[in-house]
């Protein structure tokens, strides 16, 4: 006889708002090039400030607010030469890993 189980495979919508704040940033940094700039510092770049730095749009959350939790960046990390952001998911789901240079000498 089959066995039938009375679990289910629906997580609740308090499930998901918790995995929702694990994995979402408080942060997020937006790249107005979307990704077409070439990142050299060329002169007349529209996406270089008058000082030569890379601009970005930044995106902070209340926390406070119970409906505004965050965003999952669409990035694992992003890189505006004085800003650098790793996001939170990406960090959670793919830990870094430690290296031992030791390792690397007695590879054949």
């Amino acid at each position: 006889s089959a066995s039938t189980s009375s679990t289910t495979d629906t997580l609740t919508d308090t499930e998901v708002q918790t995995l929702f704040n694990l994995l979402a940033d408080s942060t997020l940094l937006y790249d107005p090039s979307r990704g077409t700039c070439c990142r050299n510092r060329c002169s007349g770049c529209t996406y270089l400030d008058p000082a030569g730095n890379f601009l970005f749009d930044e995106y902070t959350t209340n926390n406070s607010e119970e409906d505004s939790r965050g965003w999952l960046a669409p990035y694992v990390n992003v890189d505006f030469g004085e800003r650098i952001q790793t996001s939170k998911w990406s960090t959670l789901l793919f830990p870094p890993v430690s290296s031992d240079d030791s390792d690397d000498d007695n590879k054949a």
